[in-house]
């Protein structure tokens, strides 16, 4: 399938018609997702069993912080990609962190942990990428998101990431490598097999001073089929 189709296919997930997903992603219900959380009002919704609290939330508004465990599946298929929606305002600091090993700390860094600890963080407005310590925790990619954005849309599988920022679809980018996310079962040198990926919600994964931020206001994570 031709990546504007696949493009196309996850905005209509999101979306409420055709038409809306043809001009940009509408904004969905906190229904949709399988756990959602507004950090901003302190109202969540996470009853689903693959998404877990590994820290709780702790604060109320867009400078709330914790840390979230994201269970895949190398077998079921419905477990294998998952839609992660982060909408912020005024992004500042550490504004999430989302990375292959519980210690993931910045920049590539999980204090050996694991081998499979590739990462991906937004600090500021800068988006930036590292590869595992199987890639030589090197830099995967870096950008910088325009002030003006206030969502980014992210589908995660196995080794490859698709973004969509601010809801546009237009503006797609898609990214993969085999020392990104390691989520079916890939052998690793320093720690044990998995396939879970960590969140951390305005502060690095693992608690480190001066590593904490603001402006992630809401989060919606929801498991997709795989095709």
């Amino acid at each position: 399938m031709a990546l504007s189709s696949i493009f196309l296919v996850l905005c209509c997930l999101v979306g409420t018609s055709l038409v809306m997903a043809q001009s940009g992603c509408p904004r969905p219900s906190p229904t949709f997702y399988d756990a959602f959380y507004d950090l901003a009002t302190g109202k969540s919704r996470d009853f689903a069993p693959n998404i877990t609290r590994v820290q709780n939330i702790v604060g109320v508004g867009c400078n709330a912080r914790g840390v979230l465990k994201l269970a895949f599946s190398d077998t079921d298929a419905s477990k294998k990609r998952l839609l992660i929606d982060l909408f912020f305002t005024s992004p500042n600091g550490w504004v999430f962190n989302l990375g292959d090993s519980s210690t993931n700390n910045g920049f590539g860094g999980d204090s050996s942990t694991q081998s499979n600890d590739a990462e991906l963080q937004l600090v500021n407005t800068a988006l930036s990428g590292f590869l595992s310590d199987n890639g030589g925790g090197a830099s995967a990619f870096s950008t910088s998101l325009p002030t003006a954005y206030s969502r980014l849309t992210l589908v995660i599988g196995n080794e490859h990431t698709v973004f969509i920022p601010n809801g546009d679809v237009s503006l797609a980018n898609y990214y993969t490598n085999v020392n990104w996310f390691a989520l079916n079962s890939q052998l690793d040198q320093s720690g044990p097999v998995n396939n879970d990926l960590f969140l951390g919600l305005n502060q690095v994964i693992q608690a480190t001073t001066g590593r904490t931020g603001s402006g992630l206001c809401q989060v919606g994570l929801k498991f997709i089929t795989a095709f």
